[in-house]
């Protein structure tokens, strides 16, 4: 067993969630004004996210993401806008979960990368099961903090994230959302497929 990946799973200390959340603000918000051609000096920084309590932190995070996601969607109209955020953001995502794999040694069997996956989403306030339905694994989200802050279409952009975090922190995984609590679905439901599966 991976001792350090699971101790990590049941508690992170509080400046811990506060790094990890900034860092992961500072890439997807970096990520989206790369394709927004924002100048330097309108650029995020840190000093944006003005709480030091976490719930309130995420959703300041939150709140920087619809807007840079309605900017896209104006400057490049909604199908455009959508596709190449979706992109970028699965950049963004590989990038920290390939980061995150090496950083606590995330092995290739399933029980890590759930492990993983409840570290990185704890940050986010997201909590799930991996449940199999009809022979198929899902990811099933019956709570998220993001959700409340989220609108549909930056949900839809920024869950790239999250598929690219998969496939980042285990090269045979991969995840695809069908279903969204933005979208008035009861849950978030994505699909998760392992090397070798069918």
């Amino acid at each position: 067993m991976n001792f350090k990946l699971y101790f990590a799973s049941l508690w992170l200390p509080h400046y811990v969630l506060k790094r990890e959340l900034d860092e992961l603000a500072t890439a997807t918000i970096n990520g989206l004004d790369n394709l927004l051609k924002t100048p330097k000096r309108d650029r995020f920084n840190l000093k944006q996210l003005k709480s030091d309590k976490i719930e309130i932190r995420r959703a300041e995070m939150a709140s920087i993401h619809n807007k840079k996601v309605k900017e896209l969607i104006d400057i490049y109209g909604y199908s455009e806008a959508i596709k190449l955020g979706r992109k970028s953001m699965y950049k963004v995502g590989l990038s920290l979960g390939i980061k995150t794999r090496d950083r606590l040694n995330v092995g290739s069997k399933l029980d890590d990368l759930e492990l993983a996956a409840k570290i990185l989403y704890k940050i986010l306030g997201i909590e799930f099961q991996l449940k199999k339905r009809d022979g198929i694994l899902y990811l099933v989200v019956n709570r998220c903090a993001l959700a409340d802050h989220y609108n549909a279409d930056t949900c839809k952009v920024l869950s790239a994230a999250d598929e690219g975090v998969f496939h980042g922190i285990s090269s045979g995984a991969s995840m695809k959302f069908e279903e969204r609590i933005t979208e008035n679905k009861p849950e978030c439901l994505a699909s998760i497929k392992m090397r070798g599966d069918v």
